[in-house]
């Protein structure tokens, strides 16, 4: 009997969201599940994904090709490019992926570049077939904590940020 289609938030100002996203992937893979990993804000850059693209199981799906930045006037309108062809491939794998993680997708709809109500429209039209995985800083405004059957907060403890860059292959 299939018992999937729960919704998750990995969230917080600590390191480790995307990294313990990845993680549920990779575990669902292992067990024969198929995964969409998409990744929002990223331009699919970073160390994993070699890795994750070499998973027969995982469909990775980046349509940037740029840093992971934040909106700003000059990036505003490929940000929201890249959100909204992202957003459209989630949408694409609802009915035929295991899993389904959205890299970055809480962040998305934080510096509007997807609309709190797109993410609840896709919390809903999920229909409970899959997994939904969400990462970013926090959970929304406006986006009720309910439809969350996990929230998971990654708090910053302790960091080197901001005097020691992002590094390769640890941070991203």
């Amino acid at each position: 009997m299939k018992d999937y289609g729960r919704v998750h938030a990995i969230y917080g100002n600590g390191k480790g969201k995307t990294s313990a996203a990845i993680g549920m992937a990779i575990r669902a893979a292992g067990a024969g599940l198929s995964v969409g990993f998409i990744q929002f804000m990223k331009g699919g850059t970073s160390s994993e994904v070699s890795i994750l693209r070499g998973i027969d199981k995982i469909d990775y799906f980046c349509p940037g090709d740029h840093e992971f930045i934040l909106p700003d006037r000059k990036t505003l309108k490929a940000q929201r490019d890249h959100s909204r062809r992202a957003l459209d491939y989630v949408r694409n794998l609802l009915t035929s992926e295991d899993m389904i993680v959205c890299d970055e997708l809480l962040n998305a709809v934080i510096f509007d570049l997807v609309d709190a109500d797109e993410l609840r429209e896709l919390i809903d039209d999920h229909e409970r077939d899959a997994e939904l995985v969400m990462t970013g800083l926090y959970i929304p405004v406006g986006i009720p904590l309910e439809l969350f059957d996990y929230r998971t907060e990654m708090k910053r403890m302790s960091h080197p940020y901001p005097k020691l860059k992002a590094r390769y292959g640890i941070e991203f």
